[in-house]
């Protein structure tokens, strides 16, 4: 009893320990993606509430803004209309520059050629007076050391989602403005956004930045690099968050060697890159897979709750037989590292005393989210080793 007692301690925490390590970090909330499906899935924002196209055409109408593309074009170059707004501003969004935001959103997925002069003076971060003091007025009650940080940023998360809405209109005379925006910008966001953007308007302008930052495997930015390059030339080359260093190394080696055997050939069609953003790569998993391996892999499969209860309660049964064999998956420097975490916590679930030098030695990963969870779950064997001493008294 006490025996299945400490196991379930032990499987409680290791879950724990996954699931922390898994969450997003606050620094990615700044630039994060929309949750409007398909093609609308590009835009960033700064608050998250009005994703889908009814509550964003909600919040124009109820800032007195109409969804037509005349009126948004007119509301960019000259801001709220007093006499629509008799009762002043609602309460939500707080920052009335989403309203700016939700106004570029509209006009890129509408398709309006006649808004490209005014969302290239905004993808240029050449606000109209009128948008300036809208975006000044959201910040004016902060100190003014912190005030013109917040004003900068949030002008280039409209310039950002202008880009992104030029895209989606296609009209190339923009090109140059993006362009000229990918290369002065240090965020990512306008490399890998930048590039699709123009890949819309059917050009690969954006590939060569692309490249570079993908070819840093250290990086989580070369993440989403590798994702920009299947948009933009359709090679998927398995590129993820859990694909470790090693491997990392060697697929940046690929496509180094791709982009400079072809990359002055590749010619960008937008139709494609469409169907791709509708499309996202998959991965190279085996879901009928009933190795050790594939129950780890299952585990970790948060889009089949049915297939990852299962794999868990066969590894409830079996893992102590599978010990050696787990080992050699939690070692492997070339698995993906959602499958050797995943290996990790069954060693210490199984026989946390046998897994102890196992897990320690994984401290010095050069995986950092392996050395990680290596030096979590030390700490969780001792928690668990202690209490059992304790019950035994």
């Amino acid at each position: 009893m006490k025996k299945r007692l400490l196991l379930s301690t032990l499987f409680a925490a290791c879950a724990s320990i996954m699931h922390a390590q898994d969450a997003p970090s606050d620094a990615a909330a700044t630039l994060k993606k929309t949750e409007v499906p398909g093609v609308g899935q590009l835009f960033a924002v700064t608050q998250v509430p009005d994703t889908k196209a009814a509550d964003r055409r909600q919040v124009l109408l109820s800032h007195g803004v109409n969804p037509f593309p005349a009126d948004l074009m007119n509301f960019l170059q000259n801001g709220f209309s007093t006499a629509s707004l008799p009762k002043g501003f609602p309460d939500k969004p707080v920052l009335k520059s989403e309203v700016l935001n939700a106004a570029i959103v509209e006009l890129g997925l509408t398709g309006v050629t006649e808004s490209v002069p005014i969302l290239t003076q905004i993808a240029e971060q050449k606000l109209s007076p009128a948008a300036l003091r809208i975006v000044e007025r959201d910040f004016e009650q902060i100190p003014i050391d912190k005030k013109d940080s917040q004003v900068s940023l949030m002008k280039q998360v409209l310039s950002l989602n202008a880009i992104t809405a030029l895209g989606y209109i296609g009209d190339a005379s923009a090109a140059p403005a993006v362009l000229e925006q990918i290369r002065a910008q240090v965020a990512t966001s306008f490399t890998t956004k930048g590039a699709i953007a123009l890949g819309l308007m059917g050009k690969s302008d954006g590939l060569p930045g692309v490249v570079l930052l993908a070819s840093d495997p250290t990086s989580d930015d070369s993440i989403t690099a590798f994702e920009t390059i299947y948009i933009l030339a359709g090679r998927n080359y398995g590129y993820t968050i859990n694909t470790p260093l090693a491997k990392r190394r060697d697929l940046v080696k690929q496509m180094k060697e791709w982009f400079e055997k072809e990359g002055a050939s590749i010619v960008v069609n937008r139709q494609d890159v469409l169907r791709r953003l509708d499309n996202p790569p998959k991965s190279f998993s085996d879901p009928g897979d009933t190795s050790i391996r594939g129950l780890l892999q299952r585990t970790v499969d948060v889009s089949n709750y049915d297939s990852r209860y299962a794999a868990r309660e066969s590894l409830m049964k079996e893992a102590k037989a599978y010990f050696d064999e787990m080992k050699t998956i939690a070692q492997d420097k070339n698995e993906e590292l959602d499958v050797r975490r995943a290996a990790m916590q069954w060693l210490v679930i199984s026989n946390p005393k046998k897994a102890r030098s196992i897990i320690r030695a994984q401290q010095n990963d050069e995986n950092k989210v392996i050395a990680d969870m290596a030096q979590s779950l030390e700490r969780e064997i001792d928690r668990a080793q202690e209490y059992e001493k304790a019950t035994n008294r």
